[in-house]
């Protein structure tokens, strides 16, 4: 009998049970790369980076996603009309906006901008309701920049540059439109949704804009409150 069974017999209870020694215990966890301090400090290490991982997705792919309501308000439904148009692959696929974080956000910008580009200048209860919107938008990024994990310190930075990039987009896109020359509107649409990158799809997606212009011009005010903008389809534009 070697000296670890002899330990063991000597622990024997009155039952004639058997427990296993402290010290064949040690080894035995110690040898299952499973069980080892190592191997488990490994695993969680592990477990973080996939939870990074899975933020990070989440970020790109469900960062500026309209989250669905039961009974949504009509700026709740205005809101949601333009993030969806504002995801259609048709602008990714196609024209190649970067499908990336701030790509998204750009053709929230766009679009956004379109709604209130043809509000701005009427009565005082649309200006509400326009406002009632960017206030929409700019609560839900800070509630999606939360989901995903930016401090509480962080966020109002966050928030406060995105809007600064909302102002700039608005006011290039403003004074593009008023010229008859697309140059300045494809210049513009270039150093937004393309992100800088001199891109063939800045042409084409100016001339989604203004007809998408055109589209909402057409479309009644108290529709556009109540039931929401109806762009255009933007293969069609293209």
């Amino acid at each position: 009998m070697s000296w670890t069974s002899s330990r063991n017999a000597a622990r024997a209870t009155h039952d004639g049970s058997t427990r296993p020694s402290p010290d064949l215990c040690l080894r035995r966890t110690w040898r299952n790369p499973r069980n080892g301090p190592v191997q488990q400090a490994k695993a969680a290490a592990g477990r973080r980076r996939a939870a990074v991982r899975r933020r990070r997705r989440a970020m790109v792919f469900g960062l500026f996603q309209r989250r669905a309501a039961s009974t949504p308000s009509a700026t709740e439904r205005v809101y949601g009309l333009i993030v969806a148009q504002a995801r259609a692959p048709y602008f990714y696929r196609e024209l190649g906006v970067p499908d990336t974080v701030m790509g998204r956000y750009e053709m929230i910008v766009l679009h956004a901008f379109l709604y209130f580009h043809r509000l701005k200048a009427v009565e005082p209860a649309a200006k509400e309701a326009a406002q009632e919107v960017f206030d929409l938008m700019f609560a839900e990024m800070d509630s999606a920049l939360r989901e995903i994990g930016v401090g509480d310190l962080t966020v109002p930075k966050r928030i406060k540059s995105m809007a600064g990039v909302f102002y700039a987009r608005a006011a290039a896109y403003e004074a593009a439109l008023k010229s008859a020359d697309d140059a300045q509107l494809i210049g513009a649409l270039a150093a937004g949704p393309f992100e800088g990158a001199d891109a063939a799809g800045a042409r084409q997606l100016a001339r989604y804009l203004r007809s998408a212009v055109d589209a909402l011009a057409i479309q009644s005010v108290p529709a556009l409150v109540q039931s929401g903008p109806i762009f255009p389809q933007a293969e069609a534009s293209s």
